[in-house]
């Protein structure tokens, strides 16, 4: 493919709209809209161009929308929002905006593309990324006093370079007192996915897309939305990021509502057959609460949890194995610890000949950890019951982890050395009890 290489042109700036913007072809299309690639040519570059449809070029309402949705666009400064670059009427007196041009895909593709009964760490992390800066650039609308009120897979950009943005403040609200561009009764038509292209129905004062929508939002209560309603969307991306398809399901855009107002959301495990990150769905299901106090109480609080979620181990290797397969036995040389991802193991000791089970573990749980610590054999055998997946955990990973030099790094070990210590103590005494029965 070739590069596209910056241009320069050293002439005098163009002040005409119609030798200072030539727009090109269209390709997107809104319920007022339509998008076009349009040429900045004092600055060479190609920008992304709105424009009212014609039919609409003397609603005054329809006007005031697209005014109040580019002057909203253009003061949320932020490296995860689409910068606004203009706003005025070209050569047809037609009403437009343009902002910047991304080279990238919506979200919903990206999460369509994915395999995910086969989906790798790698994937499940560039995702998780999407979201931490999904929820910066939120959260920063949130503290200049706006609300989203649509945030969904297609209002997400992926550029090609690993750049994010929030798309169409269409029906952003701003502050709690100020009437929005978008507090009328028309539900706006959803139509850039055949999936959901769903008739416009007259439905009170919602607005926004019922499948990813707060039931306050849904029952139209706009003095009970604040930014809480937009941390549910959020939720409700990533349960489609974790499942392929929206928390929210319904025939018809009546019986969407209808549910997005009861909530009525299917738990993740029952609408898949794959596993899936325990952290992620809790994260999930939490945003997604019905009542606003029990959900993330702000952006930030969300992104903090997908940090954390991050940071618990999940860009780690993993190793499978079958029913049956000794993961660790006693005596081995100890070089790794585990975190159990998936399936059952149990855990066992040979003594004198006889099996002594110790206990079974299952996902969540850990293992191995203090005998890496202390540098000493494997004191336990270690066998799946099912096909586990485990996450592998080095003496490297865990001393950069704690810090070989902290303080919880000192303690660890004394800990584990104390450990050490006391299995030696028991095993003398063992053959001890041994020589005096003999």
């Amino acid at each position: 493919m070739p590069k596209k290489l910056v241009r320069v042109s050293p002439k005098k700036p163009e002040s005409k709209i119609d030798r200072r913007l030539i727009p090109g072809s269209q390709f997107g299309e809104g319920g007022m809209s339509i998008l076009l690639d349009a040429f900045d040519t004092n600055l060479m570059r190609t920008v992304a161009m709105k424009v009212l449809h014609e039919d609409m070029e003397k609603d005054e309402q329809a006007l005031g929308k697209m005014i109040m949705e580019a002057q909203i666009t253009a003061q949320l400064n932020h490296p995860n929002i689409v910068p606004v670059y203009e706003l005025g009427m070209d050569r047809k007196k037609r009403l437009f905006f343009t902002m910047k041009r991304v080279n990238g895909r919506p979200l919903f593709e990206v999460i369509r593309e994915q395999n995910f009964s086969s989906r790798t760490e790698r994937e499940l992390f560039q995702m998780v990324q999407i979201m931490i800066k999904v929820c910066n650039g939120v959260s920063y609308a949130h503290s200049k006093g706006v609300l989203h009120r649509d945030l969904k897979p297609d209002n997400i950009m992926v550029g090609n370079f690993g750049q994010v943005y929030v798309m169409d403040w269409g029906v952003a609200r701003v502050g709690s007192d100020e009437k929005s561009s978008a507090d009328d009764p028309q539900m706006p038509e959803l139509k850039k996915r055949k999936e959901y292209h769903i008739k416009t129905e007259h439905m009170g004062a919602v607005v926004g897309t019922p499948c990813y929508m707060s039931p306050e939002q849904a029952q139209g209560d706009l003095e009970a939305m604040d930014e809480r309603s937009d941390v549910f969307s959020l939720g409700a991306i990533i349960y489609e990021i974790l499942t392929g398809s929206p928390p929210i399901q319904g025939d018809s855009l009546y019986q969407m509502v209808m549910s997005a107002r009861k909530c009525e959301i299917q738990f993740p495990y029952e609408r898949v057959n794959f596993p899936l990150p325990r952290g992620l769905v809790k994260i999930a299901m939490k945003a997604m609460s019905k009542a606003p106090e029990d959900r993330h109480q702000s952006v930030a609080e969300l992104k903090n949890d997908l940090e954390n979620f991050l940071a618990g181990g999940w860009h780690f290797p993993v190793k499978k194995f079958k029913p049956g397969d000794l993961i660790v036995r006693e005596g081995d040389p100890a070089e790794e610890a585990y975190i159990i991802r998936r399936g059952r193991c149990r855990v066992f000791k040979e003594t004198d000949g006889k099996t002594i089970e110790i206990r079974t573990m299952g996902i969540g749980d850990v293992f191995g950890e203090a005998a890496v610590f202390a540098e000493m054999p494997r004191t336990f055998t270690v066998e799946a019951i099912d096909e586990v997946v485990l996450a592998v955990v080095t003496r490297h990973h865990l001393e950069e982890s704690l810090g070989l030099g902290a303080w919880l790094g000192l303690f660890m070990h004394a800990l584990t050395e104390r450990f050490r210590l006391e299995v030696q103590h028991a095993r003398h005494l063992e053959e001890k009890l041994k020589k005096k029965s003999t």
